[in-house]
């Protein structure tokens, strides 16, 4: 079976060449039969790029330990679930992920925009794509690889991986990273073709959203899964692979923004094609990083030539978006400008320039260490300090500028006006200010308060406004079916406002983590107490069981309150069994946190060590336990889910006599 997933792999890349060849022969000749010809032959890669993924689905879920990637990645003991995660696992099914997705996503342009004037270039580019990812499987990094022998149990799947996390995290990121290749063919297609309108930024809008919110969901569960598995409290540590993924984000969120400038007024025509293609082109980046091994990081793989390839792949991408954008320049002129700083497109234009300001700035602390080893000799590494010293004060000016933007008017606004719209909003903002400082006297949480309460009430203000001139002309309309009507007919403004509304809640919650965070290292013998952040832990001892060949030991910490009646409570408030699991193919022991959840706060416990100790002359056990207060870290899951609920919001086809009745 494992001969035939090369087969197939081999039929597939042929294909791929075969469908690219073909399209460009029908678009040089006009030739419409040719052309059809040419995405048959694309369809038929999904399915030669599905049929080699049921293959390895099918070896995984058998044990077929002969094939190398079955033995290193799933073992006898696996559960099915995570036996058929470990697809995307490593390197080379992940690529399999690539090339699949990438394929799907294809056949579905073809079908979604089968009248589409630029669809045959469109599907030339992708299957061009295609061909590069294909070739990897194939010759490079495949997964059918089979050893001489046949071991009689593989390697396991890495206990890290062994999180539900697994199941959401890589392949929603992976739907993003794919998803922005058809927004960027097609902004490609109309340089090609010289129609640089907002024809194709109409096209793929949707493409878009999706992609950016496939990309948010991967960035999120993972900064779920690191903070649940990764046994160090936190969910973001500016690691160079979350990095990876981050900067597509910035860039594409600064797209999302300023495509609505392009579509209102016809304006920087030039600059939305390089966001797009700049987004496109750090997809690949992090791809590369992560294949390279050329950034130490728990999410890397090893040390591959993948890399070299991948950076060939990122120069070729760089040169051709480049050329286009050079010489279709006159194409991409704008027919209107500016006509005054204070302008909507201004606050727009700003809010692009912050957004790649993080990206750059992310950009350069990640591949300075590889530019200090290549100029010096000596890796020179830059921490999380950095990133928060430096994007910290940049995403605190995007989120003071979400709440200034939507009361600005288009194309020019007085101080006096600008003034009047933005009082109630400024005064909601130094409230809210100065009351946490008032309450925690911490100048970034109090400014983040006092941005978050700027957005919060200018979106409140710009409901409330157009909800009084929509009663006017409905006045026999009631507030709620009234305000349920105005939210229903502009979906895409007031969804994109649960957006920033959701980025306030999860700013908020980032903050309020990071900055009241406690945290105490103890170690306790069984009966023995320890005071931290208002809790009592008593540690009630060792718990040791066996799963099969894998060791668990649990430190069990009964929690109450210091000065609460609960105290003599042997249940306490809580009981917390932090543990430290040894895996027969893992050398080191990896840890298990185990949380509490107490409001929107956690008290979040890691078992650091274990051992046996002399006391008053006689033998015992004692553990050390590393314990963390979170307080307000699960804004930032519900900020996720209002910043998730908004982008389907807006994604939802438009009211009908939408235009009739807007406001």
């Amino acid at each position: 079976m494992a001969e035939l997933g090369s087969l197939i792999n081999g039929l597939s890349l042929f294909t791929s060449l075969l469908a690219v060849s073909i399209l460009i022969l029908g678009i040089r000749r006009s030739d419409p039969a040719i052309i059809e010809m040419g995405y048959r032959a694309l369809r038929a890669v999904l399915l030669l790029a599905a049929s080699a993924s049921l293959i390895l689905m099918v070896l995984l879920a058998a044990r077929y330990f002969q094939v190398d990637y079955v033995y290193q990645h799933t073992s006898r003991d696996l559960p099915l679930l995570y036996t058929l995660s470990s697809f995307w696992a490593g390197q080379e099914g992940s690529l399999l992920l690539w090339e699949v997705i990438l394929a799907g996503l294809t056949t579905v342009v073809l079908w979604r925009h089968r009248d589409h004037l630029h669809l045959p270039i469109v599907a030339a580019i992708l299957g061009s794509i295609q061909v590069f990812f294909t070739f990897l499987v194939t010759f490079v990094s495949s997964p059918f690889v089979q050893l001489p022998f046949f071991p009689s149990d593989g390697r396991g799947l890495n206990p890290l991986l062994q999180n539900p996390g697994m199941l959401l995290h890589p392949p929603t990121q992976y739907l993003g990273y794919v998803g922005f290749t058809v927004p960027y063919a097609f902004a490609m297609a109309a340089l090609i073709r010289g129609q640089t309108g907002p024809d194709w930024i109409r096209t793929t809008r949707r493409w878009t959203i999706i992609s950016w919110l496939f990309l948010t969901v991967g960035i999120v569960t993972g900064g779920r899964w690191a903070y649940v598995e990764l046994g160090w409290g936190g969910y973001w540590a500016w690691d160079p692979v979350e990095n990876a993924s981050f900067m597509p984000w910035a860039v594409a969120t600064a797209f999302l923004h300023s495509v609505m400038i392009q579509q209102s007024k016809g304006m920087l025509k030039g600059w939305n094609v390089s966001l797009i293609a700049l987004t496109f082109l750090l997809t690949i980046f992090g791809t590369f990083l992560t294949r390279s091994g050329i950034v130490q990081s728990v999410h890397s793989f090893d040390q591959s030539l993948l890399g070299v390839y991948f950076l060939g792949f990122l120069a070729t991408i760089a040169l051709f978006s480049g050329y286009l954008i050079v010489t279709r320049g006159p194409l991409l002129r704008d027919r209107n400008s500016f006509e005054g700083i204070l302008s909507k497109e201004s606050t727009f234009l700003l809010n692009n320039l912050l957004f790649l300001g993080l990206a750059f700035a992310t950009f350069w602390g990640t591949v300075f260490p590889i530019l200090s080893e290549i100029l010096v000799g000596r890796k020179i590494t830059i921490g999380a300090p950095f990133f928060n010293q430096v994007n910290g004060p940049i995403f605190l000016a995007v989120l003071f500028l979400t709440g200034v933007c939507p009361l600005v008017a288009w194309r020019r606004c007085s101080i006096p006006k600008l003034g009047r719209n933005l009082l109630i909003s400024i005064l909601a903002g130094l409230l809210g200010a100065v009351t946490v400082n008032a309450l925690w006297k911490d100048p970034f949480l109090s400014l983040t308060a006092g941005a978050g309460s700027l957005v919060t009430a200018s979106i409140l203000h710009e409901l409330w406004k157009e909800l009084r001139v929509r009663r006017t002309f409905h006045p026999r309309e009631g507030a709620l079916r009234a305000l349920k009507g105005l939210v229903l007919l502009r979906n895409r403004k007031y969804g994109g406002y649960a957006v920033h509304f959701g980025v306030v809640v999860m700013a908020l919650g980032i903050m309020t983590s990071s900055t009241l965070k406690q945290e105490a290292t103890v170690t306790l013998t069984p009966g023995s107490r320890s005071e931290f952040a208002g809790f009592s832990l008593l540690f009630q001892g060792l718990e040791i069981d066996r799963e099969g060949d894998v060791q668990v030991t649990k430190g069990v910490l009964v929690v109450n309150r210091s000065d609460g009646p609960s105290r003599g409570n042997r249940n306490g408030l809580a009981r917390l069994r932090p543990a430290r699991i040894r895996h027969p193919n893992d050398p080191q022991a990896h840890s298990e946190v185990d949380i509490h959840r107490f409001g929107m706060n956690d008290l979040y416990a890691i078992l650091a060590g274990f051992g046996p100790a002399e006391a008053n002359g006689k033998r015992e056990s004692f553990a050390t336990f590393k314990v963390l207060y979170q307080p307000g870290i699960h804004l930032i899951w519900i900020g996720f889910y209002f910043l998730l609920g908004g982008g389907l919001f807006a994604l939802l086809p438009p009211r009908k006599g939408s235009r009739r009745e807007s406001l």
